[in-house]
Formats: C-alpha cells, sequence, structure tokens
C-alpha cells in the first residue's frame, strides 16, 4: 500500500517511521485508561523506585494491555472468545 504508518500499525504491529519521537515516558499520550491507571500504580510501588518512566512503560507494554482489552470487548460484544479469523 505505502505510504507512512498510522498510530495503531506502529503499537500494535511494530512499524516504524522515520522522525518519531520516543514519548513513552508520557503514557497519558499514549496509554490505555487502564495502563495509565497500572502505571502510576507501579511508580508507587517500592521494587519499581529505581526505574525510569520509560522502564516502566516498557514493562506495561510488554503486558500487550490493548489486546487483553480488545478480547474482551471482542467476547462482550460475540460472546465467543477471538480466534484470531476474519469476523
Amino acid at each position: 500500500m505505502g505510504g507512512r504508518p498510522c498510530r495503531a500499525e506502529i503499537r500494535w504491529y511494530g512499524a516504524t517511521d522515520a522522525g518519531l519521537c520516543n514519548i513513552c515516558d508520557n503514557i497519558r499520550l499514549w496509554g490505555l485508561q487502564c495502563e495509565i491507571e497500572i502505571f502510576d500504580e507501579m511508580v508507587s510501588m517500592e521494587e519499581h523506585k529505581n526505574k525510569s518512566a520509560i522502564e516502566i512503560a516498557d514493562l506495561i507494554l510488554n503486558e500487550r494491555w490493548d489486546l487483553k482489552k480488545r478480547n474482551e470487548m471482542y467476547l462482550l460484544v460475540h460472546g465467543t472468545e477471538y480466534d484470531g479469523g476474519d469476523q
């Protein structure tokens, strides 16, 4: 198709785009509400006190909350778990 990747392609599929700025340290610019809440909890936890905002953001991104929430919504709407097929 060509062109520049959209934000979803960058976040969910690992696309890259020259000139992107790393905003991982400001979760309020990119995070889902549940990710923002988890970030705030993790920042206040003793075991994360020496981690930077980017390190904590990486932990959150590695959990793939976006996929978990999309799967929850699919189950709610369709009454079945998403099997990866086209619907």
